[in-house]
């Protein structure tokens, strides 16, 4: 599921940043074969990209152990000040 949320934002922020080009230029953007074939390949891309470079979970690991190191601190010095 991961992967089709990167593929789907990438696909996205592409069509987006096209609207965004054809309102500052008022023209007509035609983006063709490469609109229909090219951004869905880059797409596809840098959802790989964001897949293999995805370590959230260890991440998150990390980030739970130093909280409790933190409140485990935290709480022997308010125990200590006492």
């Amino acid at each position: 599921m991961k992967f089709y949320g990167h593929f789907a934002a990438a696909y996205g922020t592409i069509w987006l940043a096209m609207v965004c080009v054809a309102l500052v230029t008022q023209k007509h953007i035609n983006a063709g074969q490469f609109g229909m074939f090219g951004f869905p390949v880059i797409a596809f891309f840098y959802a790989l990209l964001r897949m293999a470079s995805d370590n959230s979970s260890s991440e998150v690991l990390w980030l739970r152990e130093r909280v409790a190191v933190l409140e485990d601190e935290l709480a022997r010095r308010s125990d200590s000040d006492d």
